[in-house]
């Protein structure tokens, strides 16, 4: 299956002009890169880019026009969205524990990739793209 570049360009430039704007993605990005360092935000910045891109290609795949749809899968995975909110909030007011001034590790890492995704994954507005 080609895609028409008449139509890919325009997309892309809207996906590239949409990630440079200021918002939540952003605002967690820094806040996790100062915080946690250089790879700490390279690996969050990975998994949202993952996030992004999956809804992409189910955009340009015509996947996300069959979504909007399906109003009950696609309110089905915006109250999934809403349950992961409420995760990160109880997790954010629980505190961070037993930090320790150490450099995240991989492990670590590899947490911040998945929320990135999952936070992206979980989003339906990105349909919208």
């Amino acid at each position: 299956m080609m895609i028409d570049p008449g139509v890919l360009w325009p997309f892309l430039l809207a996906a590239l002009l949409m990630e440079l704007t200021q918002g939540p993605n952003m605002g967690w990005l820094a806040l996790t890169a100062l915080a946690r360092g250089r790879r700490a935000g390279l690996a969050a910045v990975a998994g949202v880019t993952l996030g992004l891109t999956a809804w992409m290609l189910a955009a340009t795949l015509g996947l996300a026009q069959l979504l909007a749809g399906a109003p009950a899968v696609y309110a089905a995975l915006a109250w999934a969205g809403v349950a992961f909110m409420l995760y990160l909030a109880w997790e954010a007011w629980r505190g961070p524990g037993t930090a320790t001034a150490q450099a995240p590790g991989p492990a670590d890492r590899w947490a911040l990739f998945r929320r990135g995704m999952a936070g992206n994954l979980l989003n339906p507005k990105a349909t919208a793209l």
